[in-house]
């Protein structure tokens, strides 16, 4: 029965840690895509070219509709899976767990139209249809001319846009039009009933001089019942979890001048400030967490660019973006020996769905197993 209980266990193990590799591919894969004023391929060139001839102005506007979905779903997705249980550890507990959020955007995110965005030098094949954002359809394929001030078309054909991108077409469909957000976790058990958490990941092995991906984060989480007479009293774990995540990655080398810096620069900051209250039926928890996001974003295409004017544009693309918003968690855990495997739903401006895997009992404390 033990071997059957620890097989089961294993294959837990194995399914949460395959979906996790999916993701954390898939999701660096976010970067190139960022590329949407190089079409997508690195060596698109000409496209950045051409579309940067019709003014940064316009370039910033269409990067900004395609790709702003799919960085406010991964400031989204990185508020997620900071805790299963708002119940803390002993001093010295530790507990490492691995999660999977799939971020979903809300449908008026998957698709922008061009009437109306005040473009003034690039114009639509189509300009009366609607096309997919970096999280929307494959269908239709934005086309779109550069005209000069006189409305003349300076391009020799229609430059073609990206569509839509499924990042998990090859696990289950629940995950379509969602930023898949990996993270590996550790929490240890400080004095008066706190919590340490820290993310930390950088480029995963990538093994490309040209890509640079580093996360990091902490958290506090902090029993408050001790603190409450009355609460003190009750049959929960109350507590409050503080954190903050930072991404910062960089693609160079992305088709300007050479030797002259020119980069990609994605960098988002999360921070979350949530209550939570659990609630422990024998190896059975379920718990609920309401708060808030603070979400802030760049998105930078720098260095020098030479277009067939000979016209020379430094730093073209420099965005900026705020999110956030209220937030309220259900969940749910269940302790399998030393594993616990949990998964919560997060409703917000885009709702999160987490599964995840938590190692833990690697101290116990005098009560038992955590």
């Amino acid at each position: 029965m033990k071997w059957i209980k620890m097989s089961k266990i294993s294959t837990i193990f194995i399914f949460c840690v395959k979906i996790l590799i999916e993701m954390k591919f898939k999701m660096l894969r976010i970067l190139v895509f960022l590329l949407f004023v190089t079409n997508i391929p690195l060596q698109a060139q000409d496209d950045l070219g051409a579309l940067l001839e019709g003014g940064t102005a316009d370039a910033e506007i269409l990067v900004q509709q395609y790709i702003e979905p799919l960085v406010d779903g991964s400031g989204f997705g990185l508020s997620g899976g900071w805790y299963n249980t708002a119940k803390t550890h002993k001093p010295f507990g530790i507990d490492l767990s691995i999660t999977a959020t799939a971020a979903y955007a809300p449908n008026s995110d998957l698709s922008y139209n061009p009437e109306g965005l005040g473009l003034t030098n690039i114009e639509f094949v189509d300009p009366n249809q609607e096309y997919p954002t970096a999280l929307g359809d494959t269908q239709p394929i934005p086309r779109f001319n550069v005209i000069d001030d006189n409305g003349d078309i300076i391009t020799d054909t229609p430059i073609e846009g990206p569509v839509g991108f499924d990042f998990l077409e090859d696990i289950p469909s629940i995950f379509s039009n969602a930023v898949p957000v990996p993270m590996i976790q550790l929490g240890i058990g400080l004095v008066k009933n706190t919590d340490l958490k820290v993310r930390y990941g950088q480029d995963f092995g990538l093994g490309d001089d040209d890509f640079e991906f580093r996360v990091l984060g902490f958290g506090i989480q902090h029993d408050i019942k001790q603190w409450i007479p009355f609460v003190k009293k009750l049959p929960i774990d109350v507590a409050v979890l503080l954190a903050y995540t930072d991404i910062d990655s960089e693609v160079q080398n992305i088709g300007g001048i050479e030797d002259l810096d020119d980069r990609l620069e994605f960098d988002t900051n999360v921070f979350t400030g949530q209550l939570l209250v659990s609630k422990q039926f024998s190896v059975f928890t379920i718990y609920s967490g309401f708060g808030f996001n603070a979400i802030s974003s760049d998105v930078n295409v720098l260095g020098t660019y030479q277009l067939e004017s000979d016209e020379i544009i430094v730093d073209p693309v420099t965005l900026g973006f705020n999110s956030g918003g209220g937030r309220a968690t259900f969940g749910a855990r269940v302790k399998l020996g030393f594993f616990s495997i949990f998964t919560d739903y997060t409703f917000q401006e885009y709702d999160n769905w987490t599964i995840g895997l938590s190692l833990i009992n690697i101290r116990e404390n005098k009560n038992g197993i955590l």
